[in-house]
């Protein structure tokens, strides 16, 4: 007569039980993984893409320093990885002078905005600033 131990075969099931549960585990780091890996890859474009924006702003601000006063648009190619697009706009204005002074003032003020894109448009971020430039003191009537 043969006995069955019941504990026959405990080994195979936990083994396997075991088994499933490192591959859930391996399955989980992998996805976690390339999820961070996106996210790194997101934060280079992004960060790269505010790059090339405040780059464009020192595009604006410096032409706005050479050409007082003009509106222009401004682009870097897009063949390179990192581009930017710049509007700049101006106004300007006479400014009565203070008391006792019988010389003008002109303000320009500009409006500057710039677009900076990372990788043919996977990220793009834009930033705008305003500059006010007192020129002065102006005879009456410039």
């Amino acid at each position: 007569m043969n006995k069955r131990n019941p504990e026959h075969g405990a080994a195979l099931i936990l083994a396997l039980v075991l088994l499933a549960a490192l591959t859930v585990l391996g399955l989980t780091a992998v996805t976690l993984s390339s999820v961070e890996v996106r996210i790194a890859q997101n934060d280079f474009n992004m960060r790269s893409a505010l790059d090339a924006a405040e780059g464009g702003i020192q595009v604006g601000i410096e032409h706005a320093q050479q050409f007082p006063g003009t509106d222009t648009s401004i682009s870097s190619g897009s063949d390179l990885p990192l581009s930017y697009s710049v509007d700049v706009s101006a106004s300007e204005k006479v400014v009565a002078p203070p008391a006792g002074y019988s010389l003008d003032y002109i303000s320009r003020v500009y409006q500057i905005e710039s677009t900076g894109s990372m990788s043919a448009g996977s990220a793009q971020i834009s930033k705008r600033i305003t500059v006010e430039e007192i020129v002065g003191p102006q005879r009456a009537g410039y």
